[in-house]
C-alpha cells in the first residue's frame, strides 16, 4: 500500500484554517460552496437568520467557514455585496467586552454610504450599545422579545430613546442600506457557561436586525455540555438542545471524512514520511497496512488529528538518525504515543516481554 516517494520535504504543520478552494485536500469545498448558497438564498431584508455549523473539534469547521466567505463574495445578483464580520466572544472578558466586541463587528460591517448616514448609523448603533449594556442584567435568556428591561432602563433614562424605538429605527437604517450582512461566530464551545448564555441572548434577542444574519460554529456536544453545567438540574441532554433550536434556525452539520478518504490520507502522507528516510527501505506492509485499514481511520478521523499524527511522525524520522530504528515500529510507537498514550507509556515496562523469543505474552486487565 505505502511506496517509496520522491520530492521536496514536505512543509511543517501550523494548524491554520486554509484561505483558499485550492488549499482544500478534504473536498469540503463543495459542501462550503452549498452553504454559501443557502444564506444566499435565504436572506432577506425584513428578516434575520442564525445558521449553526456543527462539527467535532479538529473537523475543519474554521476553513469551512473561510470557504463560506470566498463563495459568498463571488455571490451578487440583486442583493448586493456580502458584508461579513468574524464577532470573537471568547477572546473579550466579561459581559461589557462582549458586547463592546459585538456591536465593534457589527459597525465594521457598515458600508461605506454617505457620510451623513454613516454617521447616523454608527451613531444609533452606539447608542443601541449603551442602552443594551445598562439592560444586560434584565434580559431573559429565554423568551419573547424584550419587554420589561427596556422600560426599566427607560425609567432610569429619561433622555434615552427607549430600546424598543432605538430597534425600529436602526433596523430601518439597515433596511434602507440594503447590504446583506453576516456575523461569523466561530469556537462558541470554548465559552463558559454564562459568557455562552449572554451570546445566546445576544444573538436571540438583541442582534437579529433585518437583514442580519449568522453563523454560529460550534462542536454540539460541548455546548450541550457547557449548557447542562448551568446548575440547573432539569437542563437534560435533550432540553439542552431543544433550548439550541430556540437560536439556531437552521443546524448545518459538517459531514465526516469517509473511511476511504482517510485511508488514502494516510498513505499519501506515510509515502511523503518516506521522503525523510535516507534508508530507502520503506515499510513493511504486512505490518502496516492492517493498521492503516482498519485501526488508523478511527482514530485519525479529522483534519486536525491526521495533521498532528504526522507532524510529529515527521519529527520523529528528522531527530532519528537513517536505520536507528525500523521505519515500520517509529510508524506504531508513535502512533501510540499520540493517540494512547498510557499504552505508550508502558512500552518500557513491557520491553523483555516484547522483545522475547521464549513465546513470552502480555496479558492485558481491565485495570
Amino acid at each position: 500500500m505505502v511506496k517509496e516517494a520522491s520530492g521536496p520535504q514536505p512543509k511543517g504543520w501550523h494548524d491554520d484554517p486554509i484561505k483558499a478552494v485550492e488549499q482544500d485536500r478534504f473536498n469540503r469545498a463543495p459542501v462550503a460552496e452549498r452553504i454559501a448558497k443557502l444564506i444566499h438564498r435565504n436572506h432577506s431584508v425584513d428578516s434575520s437568520i442564525v445558521y449553526g455549523l456543527e462539527g467535532p473539534w479538529g473537523c475543519g469547521k474554521s476553513s469551512v467557514i473561510a470557504l463560506i466567505t470566498t463563495f459568498l463574495n463571488r455571490c451578487q445578483e440583486s442583493k448586493g455585496e456580502w458584508r461579513i464580520v468574524s464577532f470573537t466572544p471568547w477572546a473579550t472578558t466579561g459581559i461589557d467586552g462582549m458586547l463592546s466586541e459585538f456591536f465593534a463587528a457589527l459597525s465594521s460591517a457598515v458600508p461605506d454610504a454617505s457620510k451623513k448616514k454613516r454617521e447616523k448609523l454608527l451613531k444609533l448603533l452606539a447608542d443601541y450599545m449603551w442602552i443594551v449594556r445598562s439592560a444586560a442584567p434584565f434580559v431573559p435568556v429565554v423568551g419573547g422579545m424584550v419587554g420589561s428591561a427596556a422600560e426599566i432602563v427607560e425609567d432610569k433614562l429619561q433622555k434615552q430613546k427607549p430600546w424598543k424605538v432605538l430597534f425600529e429605527e436602526l433596523s430601518n437604517e439597515l433596511r434602507e442600506l440594503n447590504s446583506p450582512i453576516l456575523v461569523i461566530v466561530d469556537d462558541i464551545d470554548r465559552l463558559q457557561v454564562d459568557e455562552l448564555l449572554v451570546l445566546l441572548k445576544l444573538v436571540r434577542l438583541l442582534g437579529r436586525f433585518p437583514g442580519v444574519d449568522f453563523l454560529l460554529a460550534y462542536d454540539e456536544q460541548t455546548l450541550v455540555d457547557v449548557l447542562r453545567s448551568s446548575g440547573r438540574e432539569d437542563l437534560s441532554q435533550a432540553r439542552a438542545r431543544a433550548f439550541m433550536e430556540k437560536i439556531i434556525q437552521y443546524p448545518l452539520t459538517l459531514p465526516p471524512l469517509l473511511v476511504g478518504q482517510i485511508v488514502k490520507l494516510i498513505s499519501d502522507g506515510l509515502n511523503e514520511v518516506l521522503l525523510l528516510d535516507k534508508t530507502g527501505k520503506g515499510f513493511e506492509s504486512h505490518r502496516i497496512d492492517g493498521i492503516i485499514l482498519e485501526t488508523m481511520p478511527s482514530q485519525l478521523g479529522t483534519p486536525r488529528a491526521l495533521a498532528r499524527f504526522f507532524a510529529q511522525l515527521r519529527e520523529e524520522f528528522i531527530i532519528h538518525a537513517p536505520g536507528e530504528i525500523d521505519n515500520t515500529d517509529l510508524v506504531l510507537a508513535v502512533f501510540l504515543r499520540v493517540q494512547f498514550p498510557s499504552v505508550f507509556s508502558q512500552l518500557q515496562d513491557w520491553k523483555t516481554k516484547l522483545t522475547a523469543t521464549d513465546g513470552s505474552q502480555i496479558v492485558f486487565t481491565s485495570s
